[in-house]
């Protein structure tokens, strides 16, 4: 198709998942921008997306273990908020228990929130230098 310049179509909404808080301080990038490990449970990516239903949008919150590529945890709710990412996040941590481990992600509001803030410090680190250690 791209040979021959066409493209597919959809009718599908984007949506919009990443809303940036221009007020939150942003974590700084501490593996700047490189997404392997030398080990498990040394760096987690994570991000929310969307799946579309007949009923609606759901949100899909995933945290991915950049050693193996494969998901931690996940979380799923109809509304774009805060706790999918924090259920994520702390399934994650009672599954692995890391002892330090970056969390990365992206600079949207549900990251940048104060409760996410808040469960990064109690679980021994913060959203800017990781959790534990």
């Amino acid at each position: 198709m791209r040979h021959v310049g066409l493209v597919g179509a959809s009718r599908r909404r984007r949506k919009d998942t990443t809303k940036r808080n221009l007020e939150a301080e942003s974590a700084s990038d501490l593996v700047e921008r490189n997404f392997t490990a030398q080990r498990p449970d040394e760096f987690w990516v994570t991000d929310v997306t969307y799946v579309p239903t007949g009923e609606g949008f759901l949100y899909l919150a995933v945290v991915v273990d950049a050693f193996s590529r494969r998901v931690v945890e996940w979380a799923m709710t109809d509304r774009l908020k805060t706790e999918p990412v924090l259920a994520a996040l702390e399934m994650a941590i009672q599954k692995r228990r890391p002892r330090k481990v970056v969390h990365h992600s992206d600079h949207g509001t549900q990251y940048t929130s104060v409760e996410f803030g808040k469960r990064c410090r109690e679980a021994g680190g913060d959203p800017v230098h990781g959790l534990g250690g």
